[in-house]
């Protein structure tokens, strides 16, 4: 396994930080993790740590992030609200996704901010 730091910019100009890890043989699925509105991507570290590792060391591409305004990530906690997260997760899935079957999860704030991006794609594409 082996693990990638990253910066990637958001269309309305905050600096994402990114880690993905990469496992030894081609990765079957990708899994994008979403921290809570108090956390970061290393927040509770060694359980994500944990489990990132356990889920790639399966064969699973895994990809943390910190929010805009949280852990590594330009902006302050100001910068923040369910709209900036959703344009921060599609940020980061547009540019980590690729054509492998793919899970997302998050904690708590993460966590609604998941099933919101899932939402709106899923009515953008009924339109």
């Amino acid at each position: 396994m082996k693990t990638i730091n990253k910066k990637i910019t958001t269309p309305d100009g905050f600096i994402l930080d990114v880690i993905v890890f990469e496992p030894e043989t081609p990765a079957k699925t990708e899994v994008f993790m979403c921290h809570g509105l108090t956390g970061s991507k290393d927040t509770k570290r060694n359980t994500l740590l944990n489990l990132a590792e356990k889920l790639c060391e399966n064969g699973m591409r895994v990809i943390r992030f910190d929010f805009r305004g949280h852990g590594e990530s330009s902006g302050i906690d100001l910068d923040v609200n369910l709209d900036s997260f959703i344009i921060d997760l599609d940020t980061v899935m547009r540019s980590e996704r690729s054509d492998l079957q793919f899970m997302m999860f998050g904690f708590s704030f993460g966590g609604f901010t998941v099933s919101e991006y899932i939402h709106k794609k899923i009515s953008i594409q009924r339109k």
